[in-house]
């Protein structure tokens, strides 16, 4: 009875863990063409160039180590930390750029990704809503999922403003 017993729990395990909505971060990339971290080198050799840099902030640094004295570099809606000739992607907003998207092994979240789709897609990320709202007083619905690696603590973070995808955050817990 007790083979039975462990059997049963460990079939349950099995299937929770296939259930499990997460992103990976390694087989994720912007466009199918840029990495989410890359070097500036090679990102320039992509022809890219930055819309803007900016100073990071205490809050934009948070949670990641050996950041202190980071930029924000902005490129037609992404958002990444730039550092010691490194890009660490941090977000991307998709009404900056209509052609931009967030290509994953299994999907990709543009502007015109919406909330039904994302649901179909992702019942249990999209069953847990929160709400949100920026410092122009914008309202937006958020729904989290994990990346794929469980010792990373950060989440990606879905913002969706009447039924469409926004933008999409990858947020670090300050420790």
């Amino acid at each position: 009875m007790k083979i039975f017993t462990y059997l049963i729990l460990l079939c349950s395990l099995c299937a929770y863990s296939q259930d499990m909505e997460t992103i990976s971060w390694a087989g994720a990339s912007m466009n199918d063409r840029i990495a989410l971290t890359i070097s500036y080198k090679e990102f320039q050799k992509m022809g890219r160039k930055a819309d803007s840099l900016a100073v990071a902030t205490p809050q934009d640094i948070c949670g990641m180590k050996n950041m202190e004295g980071a930029q924000l570099l902005y490129f037609k809606g992404i958002k990444y930390l730039f550092k010691n000739d490194t890009l660490t992607f941090r977000g991307v907003d998709f009404s900056k750029r209509k052609f931009m998207y967030l290509a994953t092994k299994d999907d990709w979240f543009d502007h015109s990704t919406t909330f039904k789709a994302f649901a179909k897609a992702y019942p249990g990320s999209a069953a847990y809503p929160d709400y949100s709202e920026d410092e122009d007083g914008n309202e937006y619905e958020m729904y989290t999922m994990l990346p794929d690696d469980d010792t990373d603590a950060s989440e990606w973070r879905f913002y969706f403003t009447n039924g469409k995808l926004h933008h999409i955050d990858y947020w670090t817990p300050c420790e």
